[in-house]
């Protein structure tokens, strides 16, 4: 009983991280309207679309530690309950302080998701299936988004009648499916392994300060989860930097429209493709670090060949793709290496997932800024790619010292 009632956990963990990247982008997708009505300015706008991702600076840490604590079915269920309340609360939001501060709260709750389902998998399967099944879960991930722009906007808008109904029905689409995953709980209770020994050991301490000041300390000094921060914050700069700009800087290579827009979809197919089939295929080898390093290499390539190719637009395609590939599979072992760590293992994954993430979303929120702003004071966009070139030297230089995510 206990595999399929792990995978049914998984498989709802999934659908909630649909949920989350839906809401998440929701106001990217509608941005041209919420803007209208609220008058809002460019820096304004900005702030609103990038409100989530800095949120996981100062949270991310502490969100995972949490996490760590109550575990992972309490901590993606009441992420869910949060981000579902807020988005609903966002519907009726009316000046733009209100519809951030709500927009903040989602930020908070997503962080339930994203490092309860690495949890997740670290208490329901073994570590050599972390990647195949850390990279099931990221497939809804790259769902939320594309139902975002490909249903929210063009179908539900239209059919709902605009962004404030989209925003409040999934907000109770939500809020409802968080009963679900709270019922599914409650069914599997007998049937796996929620509570581990290092649960209990933590619970019978009574000194619960001491064990997360120790916690900390044991993660800040772990050479490897050091490195994976590294790799991290390279991931979410080439990943936030070349997704919110690809579009522009191939229009402003001479590609039309319709090609620019083609392509950066391409880049975000090329990421679930990577996502699918590189962490699975390292499950059968014998080093992550390995792997790590193959896809430095890919998104390095594919970075350089950007950079060289100008206008021509099947080498363009290409390097693309080949970048694309790499971060997917950048994207899993972020989340699921942790748990192979020595002393990290299962225990303290979420808190290792959160620390990476706290720093790699500081490369998640400069990389667009640094993009667009080194184009402004050089007049192109080659020094800006140049720039994310260097940055994704940096998975290979740190995946090279990476031994402690190898196999045990």
């Amino acid at each position: 009983m206990k595999a399929p009632a792990a995978h049914v956990m998984l498989a709802l963990g999934t659908i909630g991280y649909v949920w989350l990247m839906f809401v998440w982008l929701l106001v990217p997708a509608f941005l041209g309207p919420i803007s209208d009505e609220f008058a809002l300015s460019n820096t304004q706008a900005g702030l609103l679309t990038g409100a989530i991702s800095f949120v996981y600076i100062p949270f991310a840490l502490w969100s995972g530690i949490l996490t760590d604590r109550i575990g992972a079915p309490r901590a993606i269920g009441y992420g869910m309950v949060l981000f579902g309340g807020a988005q609903v609360l966002r519907s009726v939001a009316h000046e733009f302080w209100s519809i951030l501060l709500l927009t903040v709260l989602i930020g908070v709750g997503g962080t339930g998701i994203t490092f309860g389902l690495p949890k997740l998998v670290s208490t329901l399967y073994p570590p050599e299936r972390s990647g195949t099944m850390s990279s099931l879960y990221l497939v809804g991930m790259y769902a939320g988004t594309a139902a975002a722009f490909a249903v929210g906007r063009p179908i539900a808008g239209p059919l709902l009648g605009g962004w404030r109904p989209v925003f409040f029905f999934s907000g109770l689409a939500v809020l409802a499916f968080s009963v679900v995953w709270f019922l599914a709980y409650t069914w599997t209770k007998r049937r796996l392994p929620w509570r581990t020994d290092a649960n209990r050991s933590v619970e019978r301490s009574g000194d619960r300060n001491r064990s997360v000041s120790r916690d900390l300390r044991r993660l800040v000094l772990h050479r490897g989860v050091l490195l994976l921060a590294v790799v991290g914050f390279s991931y979410l700069l080439l990943v936030h930097g070349l997704q919110n700009w690809l579009t522009v800087i191939l229009q402003e290579r001479g590609l039309t429209t319709r090609i620019a827009v083609w392509t950066t979809s391409l880049f975000v197919v090329a990421q679930l493709v990577g996502t699918l089939v590189l962490p699975p295929l390292s499950d059968f080898k014998t080093s992550r670090r390995t792997a790590l390093f193959s896809c430095g290499i890919f998104a390095s390539a594919g970075t350089f060949v950007l950079l060289v190719a100008d206008d021509a637009v099947f080498p363009i395609l290409f390097a693309v793709f080949v970048a694309g590939f790499g971060l997917g599979g950048l994207a899993t072992f972020v989340r699921s290496l942790p748990v192979e760590m020595k002393g990290v293992e299962g225990k303290l994954v979420a808190s290792a997932v959160g620390l990476v993430f706290m720093i790699g979303e500081i490369g998640g929120f400069v990389g667009p800024l640094l993009v667009g702003a080194v184009a402004d004071r050089t007049g192109s966009f080659s020094l800006s790619v140049f720039l994310l070139l260097l940055g994704s030297l940096a998975v290979i230089g740190a995946s090279a010292f990476l031994t402690h995510a190898d196999h045990e």
